[in-house]
């Protein structure tokens, strides 16, 4: 793991939020420390370099590293990512309207690790700088699995498996990105082409 998957496996797999993911970050801890973490109890490096003093937190910490050290399952698979900009989709439900201000995505994969199953999907948006260029950036500190982060807003956090992103811009098109987390880290993430919202759902006037 870099620095950056460490700080979002901290943050979003042990569930301990950004404050104690940017310590991980501010101090250059990746997957390569993690031995000697598990080694003393995270005492040098977790309770003194990073003054994780919460007995439990380092707890946690320690009994994911073990898990991910002793390679007993797998991070999800990369999921499946559907959008669609119409209300014909079969899966917009009663009371949801996709308008020309917005757009409606679905996600799923299949679990390839029944010890560990998928306990958050997060779904990122950006627009494009550029219509049909890959999406991966320059290097830097964000960067993800290949993705740089920087580019991309958190729309949606948690377990669902659909969202409508509303209040978007007309004509304007918009790139969607979705990852899966369990216990030993992220899924590759599943990234769709630039879409527009319809046009022509909002009449010609609007």
């Amino acid at each position: 793991m870099t620095t950056e998957v460490t700080a979002q496996w901290i943050e979003h797999s042990v569930n301990l939020g950004q404050e104690i993911a940017n310590k991980f970050r501010e101090n250059s801890i990746s997957g390569i420390n993690f031995p000697s973490i598990v080694e003393d109890d995270g005492e040098s490096i977790l309770k003194l370099k990073l003054g994780i003093t919460n007995p439990s937190h380092r707890r946690l910490i320690i009994r994911g590293m073990k898990l991910i050290l002793m390679a007993l399952g797998q991070p999800p698979s990369e999921p499946r990512l559907y959008v669609s900009n119409s209300n014909q989709d079969q899966d917009v439900s009663e009371g949801e309207y996709i308008d020309c201000k917005s757009i409606l995505l679905r996600w799923g994969n299949d679990e390839i690790s029944p010890l560990f199953s998928i306990h958050k999907y997060i779904l990122y948006r950006r627009k494009p700088k550029y219509a049909g260029l890959d999406v991966y950036g320059a290097k830097s500190r964000d960067m993800f699995n290949g993705v740089n982060l920087s580019e991309w807003e958190e729309i949606y956090s948690g377990r669902a498996t659909k969202h409508v992103d509303t209040n978007l811009v007309r004509r304007t098109k918009y790139q969607y990105m979705v990852v899966a987390w369990n216990m030993l880290g992220p899924s590759i993430p599943a990234i769709s082409q630039p879409y527009l919202p319809n046009a022509d759902s909002c009449g010609s006037f609007r």
